[in-house]
């Protein structure tokens, strides 16, 4: 995960240089959090341990929100910029939802099989369009790399942060386009 975070600080470092347009931009790329022991451990005696390699990333890497905006880009692009939330973001939902209220914990299992982990927002909701559910995983998960439900690709969750990476931090540049549709009458 080290040599992970240090591409990802390069391309944040590499975006910075360049006078690229984060949306958030105190938030592109912060360091492990430091109840972040604390967090993992309330997941865990819940009955929901973080899979081992995100877990991993929080620890070593953070948070990391890409989301902004470039003049190189069209107005059809989403670039689905890398963006994993704050641990605490998850672990506010999951007490909330899971712990705290049995309805919610009822809703969940039922829809989900458990606690569905929010990494990040959709592509659309990354460009500021109603979208669909965020990208995440389901806990407890049997899966030390868990794949990443809700997003265009199918996969685990350090293939995403390595596809992310190699595309520059925006996945979709190239690959997710708004389709127009053209009234004839």
């Amino acid at each position: 995960m080290a040599a992970r975070k240090t591409l990802i600080a390069e391309l944040y470092f590499d975006l910075k240089r360049s006078g690229f347009g984060f949306e958030f931009p105190n938030e592109a790329f912060s360091e492990p959090d430091q109840k972040t022991e604390e967090y993992l451990a309330f997941f865990e005696e819940h009955g929901c341990a973080v899979p081992e390699t995100v877990a991993e990333f929080y620890r070593q890497v953070g948070s990391v929100n890409f989301i902004g905006l470039s003049s190189s880009w069209d107005d059809a692009e989403y670039p689905d910029a890398l963006d994993i939330m704050p641990l605490e973001a998850a672990f506010d939902e999951f007490k909330e939802r899971y712990v705290d209220s049995a309805e919610e914990k009822k809703f969940c299992i039922e829809t989900y099989g458990g606690f569905y982990f929010p990494l990040s927002p959709d592509y659309y909701h990354k460009q500021n369009i109603s979208g669909g559910e965020a990208y995440g995983f389901v806990i407890p998960s049997k899966e030390s790399d868990p794949p990443i439900l809700n997003m265009p690709w199918k996969l685990r969750f350090t293939e995403y942060i390595d596809f992310a990476v190699s595309r520059r931090g925006f996945p979709g540049l190239g690959f997710l386009r708004k389709t127009h549709d053209t009234d004839s009458g």
